[in-house]
């Protein structure tokens, strides 16, 4: 028989509910047993026909029913079932008695009360609570120590382990960042890390990190460690800076620094409040940064320039001028960071890097000796120091020469090759440097067009291979290796020398200096600018005004050398071949050149007082403005001109160019000393350069003029005329070096 349920809406009877108030209600029997305890004359009768047993389901009588026929038979008639309502379950009312009024104290209302209590309470209501335990205070509020423990203890006793965990993590992509922030701090004496229980320890780091990390509370008194990173530029700018140091800034507010420029990362250790003024510091000395183009155009330059810049030598650029310039592989520095207290620094380092340019890619130049090529002499290892380039200064080298030359003293110093040597090798040395010279010029359609040679003194170094072991060699292999040299000017004691000579009587009274202007690699095909001035005396008047002369101005349109080994004494020599064009010659003043005159004196004013006074080093960089006239050059290490330059020149204006002084320390340092070496006149300057260059020069030299012609125009009478001259210009070039070498050891 199936029953309909007789109400849907009704739910099953609460099982808690029952097991709560068995003790109070009287236990509910079964019919049969309550008769058979209370019938004592019936607890034998169940196997007796009972009148009851056969009456109607009292469902039936009460709620009848209705007949349905089936389908399918049943013995012999069809089937048939009773469909009757279901029957209604009862269902505890708690609320049939209660009024708003009854005394709350009644064991009902105590039992629903231990029912609220015992059930969950949702995520809501937990937050709802952490976020009441916080009370007034807002992120980057300040609490003192008590109070910060205080609070992490309220929350590790009133919430559970995975209220706080569920807490923490909705509150991950909702934590309030306190404005400017960009490190993290880790406080050295943490709460989680006192005595406890293990339980507790982990309910104390959820609430230290609630309050630390969610609600963005402050403890400044506390000891830790803040750490945060900076820029790869910034890093560099204030690790070499002149006037920061991390260390001395965290030893004056208390804290311990340490810094890792690998990861350009910055860790404070002290207190919070110290570390967080030493950060304020550090980023405010960041914001001072500057940036500025480096000025060099690859697309001008010759194919292979980009190797110069190495990671090692920009790296040494930062080092040394405080700047950040960034290296990128096969690429030529684009940008030069630098403090603005710095712009000075900044200047120089844009300066080395033209200059890297330019000593990178040194003209060919070629050898020779009197020495017959199949006589040996010995290869000494030699280290220029700092007295050669920083390029120089990272390579092995070697000098060649007899082992008399050593060690032995002016006095016994015997020289019996270069005694026997033949007379006429001057002239092939001559016709060596101008025969190479990379210019051919016509005087007659350039005019103020000038030769000379210049012999100086120093020492020629050939590179040292890894794989090279000998120890003698003759002029013939050296040859042969075509080894990479260098030529330095490093003469010691070289004032016992000069103080065997005499001054060069002059008619002006003071002494004149000569600058040599270096175009920057973005100045296209414009030529080196030697410019030659004296002051003026004025009584003794220091006024800048009007302080110097300008004699001569000269474009150097070539050169070629040819190092010229003396094998036996301790000095080699260099004969250089110049053509240049005077600028200042006569018939030439116009307007152009006017200009070019006032713009020299502009980049020079300040740096000259009257009577030679100096005003410290030359200004890195000047714009000079160039004759359309003068006569453009092709370096080795550029491949075309400057669109920039070229869309400015125009027929009837002159052309403004970028050129570099020389990097002196001293302007005195561009002096010229001039004194009588025999029948000639020798020159001699002595400046402190540097860093990228040598860091001293003594140059010594003669220079004898030779008339401008082509070798092969030149009638039989001239071309003797000119190879006694520089016949004797030789020997007197190869006397100056042996002596200037047997000065050292005079007493």
């Amino acid at each position: 028989m199936l029953r309909q349920p007789l109400r849907n809406d009704l739910g099953p009877l609460s099982f808690k509910s029952l097991c709560r108030r068995s003790f109070l209600l009287a236990p509910v029997l079964p019919r049969y047993l309550s008769d058979w305890k209370s019938n004592r004359a019936q607890r034998y009768t169940f196997d007796k026909p009972n009148p009851h047993r056969n009456r109607e389901p009292r469902d039936r009588q009460k709620y009848g029913g209705s007949k349905v026929t089936l389908d399918v038979n049943s013995l012999g008639q069809p089937g048939q079932i009773v469909v009757v309502p279901g029957r209604g379950r009862r269902r505890l009312n708690r609320n049939r008695n209660r009024s708003p009024s009854k005394d709350r104290s009644t064991i009902s209302s105590m039992l629903d009360d231990l029912d609220d209590e015992n059930s969950d309470p949702t995520t809501e209501t937990v937050q709802r609570g952490i976020d009441t335990s916080r009370g007034p205070h807002q992120p980057g509020d300040t609490l003192a120590t008590g109070e910060f423990k205080a609070l992490c203890s309220n929350l590790s006793s009133s919430f559970t382990y995975r209220q706080l965990s569920e807490y923490v993590s909705d509150q991950q992509g909702n934590t309030v960042e306190l404005k400017g922030k960009n490190w993290t701090w880790r406080p050295s004496g943490k709460i989680s890390e006192t005595e406890g229980p293990k339980g507790f320890q982990g309910k104390a780091r959820l609430a230290e990190r609630i309050v630390r990390d969610c609600w963005q509370l402050v403890v400044p008194a506390e000891r830790g460690q803040m750490e945060f990173h900076l820029k790869p530029e910034f890093m560099s700018l204030l690790l070499h800076a002149e006037h920061f140091s991390f260390h001395e800034l965290a030893s004056l507010h208390g804290c311990t620094i340490n810094v890792t420029r690998s990861a350009c990362r910055v860790t404070i250790s002290g207190k919070r409040i110290a570390c967080e003024s030493v950060h304020e510091i550090i980023y405010d000395a960041t914001a001072r940064t500057r940036e500025e183009d480096v000025g060099i155009n690859p697309y001008t330059l010759g194919d292979g320039i980009s190797q110069v810049f190495t990671a090692d030598f920009l790296e040494w650029i930062n080092t040394t001028y405080g700047v950040y310039v960034e290296y990128k592989a096969y690429r030529t520095p684009e940008k030069i960071y630098y403090l603005a207290e710095n712009k000075m620094g900044a200047n120089n380092a844009r300066r080395a890097l033209n200059l890297a340019i330019t000593n990178s890619t040194p003209p060919s130049t070629h050898f020779s000796t009197y020495l017959p090529a199949s006589e040996l002499a010995s290869v000494y290892s030699y280290r220029p120091e700092e007295n050669a380039s920083w390029f120089d200064r990272q390579k092995p080298w070697f000098r060649w020469a007899m082992s008399s030359s050593q060690s032995a003293e002016a006095e016994t110093l015997e020289t019996p090759f270069f005694d026997k040597h033949q007379t006429r090798l001057s002239d092939e040395l001559l016709k060596l440097l101008r025969d190479t010279t990379p210019l051919k010029t016509n005087p007659q359609v350039t005019p103020g067009l000038q030769e000379y040679v210049t012999a100086e003194v120093g020492r020629c170094l050939f590179m040292q291979k890894s794989s090279f072991e000998e120890t003698t060699m003759s002029p013939a292999q050296l040859g042969r290796l075509s080894l990479p040299r260098t030529f330095t000017n490093d003469i010691p004691l070289v004032s016992k020398f000069l103080d065997s000579l005499s001054p060069f009587s002059q008619k002006n009274e003071s002494e004149p200096y000569r600058i040599r202007l270096t175009p920057t690699a973005d100045a296209g095909t414009f030529p080196e600018l030697e410019i030659e001035l004296t002051t003026k005396n004025r009584n003794g008047t220091q006024t800048s005004d009007d302080a110097f002369e300008i004699q001569s101005v000269k474009a150097i349109l070539a050169t070629n050398a040819v190092d010229y080994l003396l094998p036996e004494n301790g000095l080699d020599l260099r004969f250089t071949r110049t053509i240049s064009q005077d600028l200042l010659h006569e018939g030439s003043r116009s307007s152009s050149l006017e200009a070019m005159l006032q713009s020299i004196r502009q980049s020079l004013q300040g740096s000259f007082l009257a009577g030679g006074v100096s005003r410290g080093p030359l200004l890195p960089f000047c714009n000079i403005s160039i004759p359309n006239g003068v006569q453009k050059v092709v370096r080795s290490s550029h491949k075309a001109t400057s669109n920039k330059l070229r869309e400015s020149e125009t027929p009837e204006n002159n052309v403004t160019a970028e050129y570099m002084f020389p990097p002196i320390s001293d302007v005195r340092g561009t002096a010229v000393q001039t004194y009588e070496f025999g029948d000639r006149q020798l020159e001699y300057r002595h400046y402190e350069s540097g860093p990228l260059l040598a860091a001293r020069s003594n140059e010594i030299s003669l220079t004898t003029q030779i008339p401008h012609a082509d070798s092969t125009s030149e009638n039989g009478q001239a071309q003797e005329l000119l190879h006694l001259e520089f016949h004797s210009f030789y020997n007197t070039a190869c006397d100056m070096a042996f002596k200037v070498h047997g000065s050292r050891y005079m007493d």
